[in-house]
């Protein structure tokens, strides 16, 4: 790859392309008197964690600095989905979510798709 390029567009895209999208969430947050925390989850990885992983197997060639800042960008989003406050511990947000962080997701999905691309070729 080209030592020039740089992620800094990329990240500013996904952040302009989730920001609507977390309004969304917060609305629907506080619109309800109880949300239903898996409902919200279930519409983070729809509406947000898509937008994050796009284009994952390029992704996962960026330096750690990249994947703490798109970390970042997951933590934020868990945690308006969940109501908790920006202090609240990234395990914690992680284990009552049941969601992996990132860069573990991505490595996941590169090595079920590899699987799956491997197991249909041996018919």
């Amino acid at each position: 790859m080209d030592n020039r390029l740089s992620w800094r567009t990329h990240l500013k895209q996904v952040e302009t392309r989730i920001a609507a999208r977390l309004s969304l969430l917060r609305f629907l947050n506080r619109a309800a008197i109880e949300p239903n925390h898996n409902i919200m989850i279930n519409l983070y990885k729809s509406l947000i964690r898509t937008v994050i992983i796009y284009g994952y197997p390029v992704l996962l060639s960026a330096d750690n600095k990249i994947w703490d800042r798109i970390q970042i960008i997951q933590n934020k989003a868990l945690r308006l989905v969940l109501g908790l406050p920006h202090y609240t511990s990234v395990d914690y947000i992680h284990r009552i979510a049941n969601i992996p962080r990132i860069k573990d997701y991505a490595v996941n999905l590169l090595e079920r798709a590899t699987s799956t691309a491997a197991s249909n070729n041996e018919m």
